[in-house]
């Protein structure tokens, strides 16, 4: 049966980053990929309280209360609002917390604000 290059043994050059970023085959990553490098960083390091800012807007949001709901997103929750994050649930879910109340946010959809 024939290998497929790239799928991560050593000796078969470098590997694609589901992120469009390279690793080489050492493991060690590319420059075209150093900010996405940062960007994992700081979402490893997200913690409640931690500021975020929403990159894309969810077409559906779930309410973070004991009896959550489902409803769609009209204009709620907009590109570039901010929030913060108030629990960590399963599958890179956050409860967030924003002007508008509190949802379950996918973290596709929001980047953690850098604080220097």
């Amino acid at each position: 049966m024939a290998a497929k290059q790239g799928v991560g043994i050593a000796g078969w050059g470098s590997l694609k980053c589901q992120a469009s970023g390279e690793v080489e085959a050492d493991g060690s990553l590319s420059s075209s990929s150093d900010e996405v490098a940062r960007k994992s960083n700081a979402r490893a390091n997200l913690a409640i309280g931690s500021p975020v800012v929403v990159v894309e807007a969810p077409p559906l949001l779930k309410t973070a209360e004991p009896m959550p709901m489902m409803r769609p997103n009209k204009g709620l929750i907009k590109v570039g609002d901010a929030g913060r994050v108030i629990d960590r649930k399963p599958k890179d879910v956050w409860a967030v917390r924003f002007v508008a109340g509190a949802y379950l946010i996918d973290g596709k959809y929001f980047e953690p604000i850098l604080e220097e």
